[in-house]
């Protein structure tokens, strides 16, 4: 039976229950960035501007209140996954003896998070631990909890075992995860402009990144009126108790998520973690007569890609929808809508790379664009027909256990989440990073801020790419619907 099987055949009959945790982990997860999106959606700065000689300043007015369900959730998920953890080195013990363990026994079995060579040999050379015969030093299980282990990585502190052990001692024994609003990065439109910001936005934003918010804080500034578009990202943001360090909160998750489903589970089971992931994505809200069997339909992108992935759609039809209002020809904006709002999301994240890769070619640009206004027609005339005798104009929407964008129906403003290709999550495919392909959204945001009304993005947990120049995606004949300035905006002098 080969390790490589598609359908997890190299996980043992006495280990399928784990599979059902982690799909409790992944459900989670999900709920924890819709919550975290609906809490950013509301708006969760608030800024004023305040005058500073010849120049102009905004400031944090006030940020909004974390929902405290965001933390606790946080403690739940990573608390599945240390269970996930202990119970499949519980369930290996007591295959390899070939028996139950009796009270005194189950004990003594649990997942040591060693930090250095000494405390792993103490913690098997326990007298009651080494009447396990399982357990002994040199035993396949001892060798492969040894891999595992913190002190196998330059840095300890940093090693997935490390970062969930101590998250969750601190959840069951003290108070829950440690969460925060912080500021992401402030990025203006131009960047060649002349705006000073508390944070440059960086790529590839790294544990330790970020600023704290508190009433007050200065988020950029400008010459006393000057017109200069920008953006303001918040990250809702995790502090490791070990370290203090603040990491972004979808990151950490992934991590660990990622680490316990595709690297510990393996090795602890096979010794090994070149084999096929288990899937993440399984509906245990049903019974299922045969676990296997449902494994093998269950899906395989974990909930933080699909949240990503549902927000940069989200997003996506958003900047598709102002692009196409620069087209004559297009059909009218609700159906333009209606034709976006059809499409997966896949479909939607897929037109949207490619106006990305034509974003310099002017022509091919156009050209892009004509055979999308034909695409929204062409649905006009399918829908059209459908609405005749025994027609519907209807089209079912799909349940959020499947990663869709039901719940999220109300257009997403502006905000910083990665994307993936069709082909898999990569960490070369972060195409659109949660702004529309013209970049509009960023000016939705500055809009916003610079009216004093707070800010918006779909989750709250990641920082962007450098947003795409808006100008250099619009075709050079706006319609007469159109309203110059909806989306250009400033901050100036009041």
């Amino acid at each position: 039976m080969s390790l490589h099987d598609a359908d997890g055949s190299w996980l043992p009959d006495h280990q399928l229950h784990v599979v059902e945790t982690l799909a409790h982990v992944d459900h989670t997860i999900e709920w924890l960035l819709r919550l975290t999106h609906d809490y950013t959606e509301r708006g969760t700065i608030t800024f004023a501007e305040v005058s500073n000689g010849n120049r102009v300043d905004v400031v944090v007015r006030e940020v909004a209140p974390l929902p405290q369900a965001i933390p606790r959730l946080v403690a739940d998920a990573l608390t599945q996954l240390r269970a996930a953890l202990e119970h499949t080195l519980y369930a290996e013990v007591e295959a390899t003896l070939g028996r139950s363990l009796t009270e005194e026994e189950a004990k003594t079995v649990e997942m040591p998070a060693t930090c250095d060579v000494s405390a792993l040999t103490q913690w098997l050379g326990n007298p009651r631990r080494r009447r396990l015969p399982a357990l002994n030093v040199g035993t396949p299980l001892a060798q492969r909890i040894e891999r595992l282990q913190p002190f196998q990585r330059r840095t300890p502190d940093e090693h997935p075992l490390r970062l969930l052990a101590v998250y969750t001692n601190v959840a069951k024994h003290r108070a829950p995860a440690v969460a925060a609003t912080r500021l992401g990065a402030v990025h203006p439109d131009d960047p060649h402009s002349d705006l000073t910001v508390a944070l440059p936005l960086k790529h590839g934003p790294q544990p330790g990144d970020g600023l704290p918010l508190w009433e007050g804080d200065i988020l950029a500034s400008a010459p006393r009126g000057a017109r200069i578009p920008f953006s303001v990202w918040p990250t809702v943001s995790l502090q490791r108790p070990h370290t203090g360090v603040w990491a972004i909160a979808a990151d950490e998750l992934k991590l660990l998520e990622e680490w316990v489903r595709t690297v510990a589970i393996p090795v602890l089971v096979t010794g090994r973690h070149d084999v096929s992931p288990l899937p993440p994505q399984l509906d245990i809200t049903v019974g299922h007569r045969d676990v296997r069997d449902a494994l093998a339909t269950a899906g395989r992108t974990p909930a933080v890609v699909r949240s990503r992935d549902r927000i940069a759609a989200i997003i996506g039809r958003d900047g598709l929808a102002d692009f196409l209002a620069f087209f004559a020809e297009r059909p009218e904006a609700e159906t333009v809508r209606a034709w976006l709002d059809s499409l997966d999301d896949p479909q939607v994240i897929e037109h949207v790379l490619h106006l990305r890769t034509v974003s310099g070619r002017p022509r091919e640009l156009i050209e892009a664009g004509s055979e999308l206004v034909n695409e929204a027609r062409r649905y006009k005339e399918r829908i059209g027909a459908q609405s005749g005798p025994g027609g519907s104009d209807t089209k079912d929407e799909p349940s959020m256990l499947q990663g869709s964008t039901a719940g999220c129906r109300e257009p997403v403003r502006w905000g910083q989440e990665g994307a993936r290709t069709q082909a898999g999550p990569s960490d070369e495919a972060r195409p659109l990073h949660g702004l529309c392909p013209t970049g509009c959204r960023a000016a939705a945001v500055s809009r916003r801020a610079a009216q004093g009304r707070g800010s918006r993005s779909p989750a709250g947990l990641d920082t962007p790419a450098a947003p795409v120049d808006l100008l250099r995606l619009r075709p050079n004949r706006p319609p007469s619907d159109h309203r110059p300035g909806a989306v250009q905006t400033a901050l100036e002098d009041h």
